[in-house]
């Protein structure tokens, strides 16, 4: 059987295949490294919200107790790297939001509490909590009977 004669023209047909499987391969790794980094962020740092009543404030075990509008009952830690603000009557827009202190949570006060969710049975400290105070809370609803 006699061999075939080797082409310039079969050199490149070669390199074009190779180059295909090479750039196939390398957006196959690409797409690979890009849906494990979105997995293990997602797995690292989910996020929880809590919104209701603010039943007690205990500042030395660094809580809060909460009635939560949802009928459960929940305990918020926090930090000294947690920030509170203080929404005003009427406000939706947290950049309208005054920054308070620790001393002026209340029980009575409406509390919407954001951080990441509780791994492996040890509560995490909100890193933002929001609140509504009684007496806002009181002419909210005061002003909406009377509509």
């Amino acid at each position: 059987m006699a061999a075939t004669p080797f082409t310039f023209l079969d050199s490149l047909r070669g390199n074009r295949h190779n180059s295909f499987v090479a750039n196939s391969m390398m957006k196959l790794c690409v797409i690979f490294l890009a849906l494990t980094a979105a997995w293990a962020q997602a797995q690292t740092s989910p996020s929880k919200s809590v919104v209701g009543e603010v039943t007690g404030v205990d500042a030395t075990a660094k809580q809060f107790n909460v009635k939560g509008d949802d009928g459960v009952n929940y305990i918020v830690v926090f930090d000294d790297n947690t920030s509170y603000l203080r929404l005003p009557l009427g406000e939706k827009d947290l950049k309208k939001a005054e920054k308070i202190s620790l001393s002026d949570v209340a029980a009575g006060d409406r509390l919407l509490a954001r951080g990441s969710a509780a791994q492996d049975a040890k509560p995490s400290a909100a890193k933002t909590v929001i609140i509504m105070t009684k007496a806002d809370v009181a002419k909210k609803q005061e002003y909406d009977r009377a509509e």
